[in-house]
């Protein structure tokens, strides 16, 4: 066990690099959401044949990932940003109330 802190750089690039993941990976559920609320996909079909069919008609990349390059700017921001302020408040709190922590 070290007690060397991660610099605020790395934490900030990580969190970054799992917002990136992240958006990836669950955008496609996003667009299918999306358009159940707003109706545009008829009442009675679930999640899987909604992914399947607009795959099928649209393609992946302009039905399932259209409008990802946008929450790629703003994605990997924000969570980069929320990991690294929430590690270092972490951090300071339980060097404030002398915790022991696990890490």
């Amino acid at each position: 066990k070290t007690n060397k802190e991660v610099p605020s750089v790395y934490r900030l690039f990580f969190g970054g690099f799992a917002g990136l993941i992240g958006q990836s990976s669950s955008y496609p559920f996003d667009i299918v959401r999306r358009r159940m609320q707003t109706l545009r996909i008829p009442t009675g079909h679930n999640v899987f044949y909604s992914l399947y069919m607009i795959g099928k008609t649209e393609g992946i990349k302009n039905g399932l990932y259209k409008g990802l390059s946008l929450n790629w700017i703003k994605g990997p921001i924000a969570v980069g940003i929320s990991f690294t302020v929430y590690d270092t408040v972490y951090m300071r709190i339980n060097q404030l109330l002398k915790i022991e922590t696990q890490r």
